[in-house]
């Protein structure tokens, strides 16, 4: 016979702070896998797609950020942080993860190597373009139609020339390079065909840069280079939710042994498991959110 005690509980938790981290993980969660999704369909002649990235990363970074201080506060003091308090902290990311890497040093977390903090010159381009669009460039479009001398911040400006320009020069081999310089002249030749059968091909499109392209190779060429870079560009900014996400699941991990956690916090690998894999997954992975 098995008695009662033996048999664990499928009866969720009653606490309104495990329901309430639960709904903000899952959030964070499906924010970034968004936010993945979009980095794979950037194009440098669509705005808006830098937009619909940008937009899911910012709020996927912030959650997971604050989500990880509330739980250490918790666990520290017996208490959540308060509303006012976190208000104060605002949509300002990289704060929030400066605040974040002061916690986990002060836990001694960054003792584990999958704890320390991503901070190349990439990574930290990638943290402050979402840290500006969190805190202005969200409505920024949306707000200029209504006040014609208002100049909207560029955040896709600032994420072609700050991440995809040094990864470029960090990954881009000279056997690409030369490729892309064989299929824009293959287009040139296409044109020229063209233009003495008299087939008339305009080709007028502005990227993200602000340069226009008058011509189909141009055009070409700059699609093609993005198609090569778009898998390190979410390899960069995967890297500190992958950071994070480690975080996140040693916090919960010690919560179990804390009187005032206990009970309080769910398992969170089950919500960041997917982003604690390795660059080259996410590299290859178009859709690395999706289980």
């Amino acid at each position: 016979m098995i008695d009662d005690d033996d048999v664990p509980s499928l009866e969720l938790p009653k606490s309104p702070h495990w329901r309430a981290l639960t709904a903000e993980a899952t959030l964070a969660s499906e924010q970034m896998a968004a936010g993945a999704r979009g980095l794979g369909a950037l194009d440098p002649v669509l705005i808006g797609s830098f937009h619909t990235a940008l937009f899911s990363l910012s709020i996927g970074y912030e959650r997971m950020a604050k989500v990880a201080l509330q739980i250490a506060a918790r666990i520290e003091t017996g208490n959540f942080l308060s509303e006012k308090e976190m208000r104060k902290r605002g949509h300002d990311i990289d704060t929030l993860l400066d605040c974040v890497e002061a916690m986990s040093i002060r836990r001694g977390y960054d003792a584990d190597p999958d704890c320390e903090r991503p901070k190349s010159d990439i990574t930290s381009a990638i943290t402050g373009i979402l840290t500006g669009f969190a805190r202005k460039g969200r409505y920024n479009y949306l707000d200029s139609l209504g006040a014609p001398t208002t100049t909207p911040a560029d955040a896709e400006k600032q994420w072609d020339a700050d991440v995809m320009g040094p990864i470029a020069a960090a990954h881009l081999s000279d056997r690409q390079r030369l490729t892309l310089e064989a299929k824009a002249a293959g287009a040139q030749l296409l044109v020229d065909d063209m233009a003495q059968l008299d087939i008339g091909a305009l080709v007028r499109r502005q990227d993200v840069s602000g340069d226009v392209h008058m011509d189909l190779p141009s055009a070409m060429s700059r699609k093609q280079l993005y198609k090569i870079l778009i898998p390190y560009s979410r390899m960069y900014a995967l890297q500190p939710p992958r950071w994070l996400a480690h975080i996140l699941t040693t916090l919960a991990q010690d919560s179990v042994g804390s009187p005032g956690a206990h009970g309080h916090v769910p398992n969170l690998s089950e919500f960041f498991r997917w982003m604690l894999q390795d660059d080259a997954h996410f590299r290859q992975r178009r859709d690395p959110g999706r289980g």
